[in-house]
């Protein structure tokens, strides 16, 4: 899991927060929709740690 959320990290440094949000709705329309909860979770949380 940690390696997971390191490439996430990865992939999303650099990113704006628009650019996320709109990987995040790419992902809601191809997972189901009881995983779009932690798929906004899991954006917010690239917002918020992008600066560091």
């Amino acid at each position: 899991m940690d390696d997971m959320l390191n490439k996430a990290k990865e992939k999303a440094a650099g990113m704006s927060d628009d650019q996320i949000d709109d990987a995040a709705e790419t992902l809601k329309d191809k997972t189901p929709d009881k995983f779009d909860a932690q798929v906004d979770q899991a954006a917010d949380w690239a917002k918020d740690h992008n600066d560091d």
